[in-house]
């Protein structure tokens, strides 16, 4: 399946299998952008996509399916 992660100047499109933690997308993202993984999150259908939890299957798509995803910068401490 595809991922499309947005992005200032062209989105980041990830070849994933649908069994592939969203801990990898998340470093895929944050290897991209130069930034630490725990910086931001991803979200998809109003839903965050939490790193060590989750997987595309754990959603229901299948192969086939091309997953938009949102980036959201969080803002860390206090």
């Amino acid at each position: 399946m595809s991922i499309a992660v947005p992005d200032d100047n062209e989105p980041l499109i990830l070849r994933v299998k649908t069994t592939t933690a969203f801990q990898k997308i998340y470093n895929a993202v944050a290897q991209h952008k130069g930034i630490e993984s725990r910086s931001f999150r991803l979200q998809y259908d109003g839903q965050r996509l939490l790193p060590n939890e989750t997987t595309p299957a754990d959603l229901n798509l299948d192969d086939e399916e091309v997953l938009d995803v949102s980036y959201v910068v969080e803002q860390l401490g206090g």
